[in-house]
């Protein structure tokens, strides 16, 4: 017995509180009207104060009049295309509009006083509030608040999609609408799509100006980021299980949507690397292995593999960089004794690669200087010991060169060599130069040079024996 009146109690003071607060929106109701009819009688005096007719009897108010007619005429003609005013149906319509949406409100805010009470009345409250802000939108769909409050009362009653609906509806009219990314981003998380739930957070942190909201969606990403990695994580596992069979096209699949469930750990980047480098898709592996490195400076193994590709593209002192900076991070001593033979290898191929240097030779010939060389070329040093040997003995006659002949025919024209001992003279002459050049080669540069001096020794010698005889003016031939 004391159950049943427990529960007859409970439910009459339900009743008591519904009848209140039907009271209180029939009340509200007839206030808000009370409010438009003053407003429309207002709108009235004011439209037929701008009509009335000036008082005849009052000169002033009659110029006033005119001055503001005219001053209205001359705005008309100057402004081009004035916007019209509105309708009245429109007004009172968005008014309206305005009314069920706050009919709309107060639902919802009952329906969530109901669900802190665990009350059974959360329901038809969130109910009532859907139809509310449909006839509001039915009035005015151009308004994005009508869209998001009705999103949020299906949100409450767990119709996700039809959330997701009028989210999207609110955004194409609104595109910074915070509250629809967010409420539409709680959505696809209860729906389980934690990748467009992530998106909408990024969005929401572009668009909210309100701090509370903002470090209310960093907290939302963060809770999103783990199932985001947990469900990463499991995928590539079964990319690790492709790239062990060898069934590489599978792994890089798997290791590609693992990056797109979650892009900020490396080891997706290099895995997928590795499965790209079996396929030959050299440039795919140097992209990964590069965002790889942005991603984790300190991941040693995207700078080995994108020193292979490098090699293969020889690229050797990019190569050579890579594997310097892997020895510098790994620490198992096997990786580091064949990242060592790796390095010894490039050296040596960069060094048969490398190709000579373009001298600049008018730059050097201008920074040049002459050197003197303390001995001489062999082909040089034998002459030059030649002609000192034939001068310490004076042996004047061996430095003639091969043109000895035509020289003693210029001297005896010269000299006019006369007498069977200038032609002996000439003949010892040139059977001492013929020995000569048995034994040696002569016509070299210091002969040339000695030839003038030779020549007058050898006049001096004729004088001086008397064989020859000056010659006089009669027996020099014409033009010599």
């Amino acid at each position: 017995m004391a159950k049943a009146i427990q529960t007859q109690l409970e439910l009459k003071t339900k009743c008591e509180q519904v009848q209140q607060s039907l009271k209180g929106l029939y009340d509200w109701e007839q206030e808000i009207k009370q409010k438009e009819a003053q407003t429309r009688q207002q709108q009235q005096q004011e439209v037929e104060g701008d009509l009335a007719a000036p008082v005849r009897s009052c000169v002033d108010e009659m110029l006033k009049f005119v001055a503001d007619q005219n001053a209205k005429e001359k705005t008309e003609m100057t402004s081009s295309n004035p916007p019209p005013p509105p309708p009245a149906s429109s007004i009172t319509e968005l008014k309206e509009a305005e009314k069920f949406n706050a009919i709309g409100n107060t639902f919802h805010k009952r329906a969530k006083d109901a669900a802190m009470e665990f009350s059974f009345h959360k329901e038809n409250n969130d109910q009532n509030a859907i139809e509310m802000y449909s006839k509001a939108i039915e009035i005015n769909d151009r308004d994005p608040t009508y869209f998001v409050n009705r999103a949020n009362s299906l949100f409450t009653l767990e119709r996700y999609e039809e959330c997701i609906t009028d989210c999207d509806s609110a955004i194409a009219l609104d595109a910074e609408c915070a509250n629809a990314y967010y409420r539409r981003m709680q959505a696809y998380e209860y729906l389980g799509n934690n990748e467009q739930a992530y998106s909408d957070c990024a969005k929401i942190l572009k668009v909210a100006m309100d701090r509370n909201q903002i470090a209310r969606t960093k907290q939302d990403m963060e809770r999103i980021e783990k199932r985001l990695k947990k469900e990463a994580d499991i995928v590539k596992e079964q990319g690790n299980k492709h790239w062990t069979s060898k069934e590489f096209e599978k792994g890089r699949q798997c290791f590609s949507k693992a990056i797109s469930l979650y892009g900020n750990d490396p080891i997706y980047f290099y895995n997928r690397s590795l499965c790209n480098f079996h396929l030959k898709d050299y440039d795919a592996v140097a992209k990964d292995c590069d965002r790889a490195i942005e991603l984790d400076k300190d991941y040693f193994r995207p700078y080995y593999q994108r020193m292979r590709v490098r090699e293969l593209r020889a690229d050797y002192l990019g190569a050579i960089n890579d594997c310097q900076t892997y020895l510098k991070l790994v620490k198992n001593e096997k990786q580091r004794l064949t990242a060592e033979k790796d390095l010894e290898r490039l050296q040596l191929t960069l060094k048969k690669e490398q190709q000579p240097k373009a001298y600049n030779w008018n730059e050097l010939r201008k920074n040049a200087s002459l050197v003197s060389f303390v001995n001489k070329a062999p082909h040089l040093r034998s002459k030059f010991l030649f002609a000192e040997t034939a001068k310490k003995n004076n042996d004047l006659r061996s430095v003639f060169d091969g043109r000895f002949q035509t020289k003693c025919f210029q001297l005896r024209d010269c000299l006019q060599l006369r007498g069977h001992s200038g032609r002996r003279y000439r003949q010892d002459l040139q059977q001492q130069h013929r020995r000569a050049a048995g034994r040696t080669q002569t016509g070299t540069l210091e002969s040339r040079k000695s030839l003038p001096v030779v020549l007058e020794q050898a006049q001096a010698v004729l004088f001086a024996s008397g064989d020859a005889v000056k010659p006089t003016q009669r027996d020099v031939p014409e033009g010599r």
